[in-house]
């Protein structure tokens, strides 16, 4: 338990710092495309001591953060409600949710820092189909089309009943 509290904590500590990077390079970037478009609105063309190739230099290398922080900050965000999810499974069981429904599609999803996870596709008995992720060991046995139980919590199952 104080394993998957301390886990909590670090993703969510990391994807919030990951949050505010990728806000950070967004407002640069727009700054940055802002001052050009100023720039070449003032006189409908760029004045000849405007620094074009340097900003457009410094506007690719803050797009490419601004990727890499968007990148890191749904990684982190996926890390944090997976552990999350299993915090609550061992500590407050009750906040889980029970879904029954129709299995019917799984596939695998490679993730960063956290390895191979099942997306699956559950149609419940109101029609309606949710996505929800789970460790492919949970899964084992289970194919498409069988009618399953889970407990979920924040996109991820934590248990499987047949």
């Amino acid at each position: 338990m104080p394993n998957l509290e301390s886990n909590v904590k670090r993703w969510e500590n990391k994807k919030k710092k990951a949050q505010l990077q990728t806000m950070a390079a967004g407002m640069v970037f727009i700054g940055l495309l802002s001052g050009i478009v100023g720039n070449m609105t003032a006189m409908f063309t760029f004045s000849p001591s405007f620094p074009l190739l340097k900003l457009s230099i410094l506007a690719v290398g803050v797009l490419i953060f601004l990727f890499v922080s968007l990148s890191s900050w749904t990684n982190y965000s996926f890390l944090y409600h997976y552990f999350s999810s299993q915090w609550v499974h061992k500590s407050r069981p009750d906040e889980l949710q029970l879904l029954t429904g129709t299995l019917e599609y799984m596939d695998h999803v490679h993730m960063p820092y956290a390895g191979v996870f099942k997306r699956i596709q559950l149609r419940l008995k109101n029609e309606e189909v949710v996505t929800l992720y789970v460790k492919p060991t949970i899964m084992k046995g289970i194919k498409t089309s069988e009618t399953v139980r889970v407990r979920s919590y924040h996109l991820f199952v934590v248990d499987v009943y047949r």
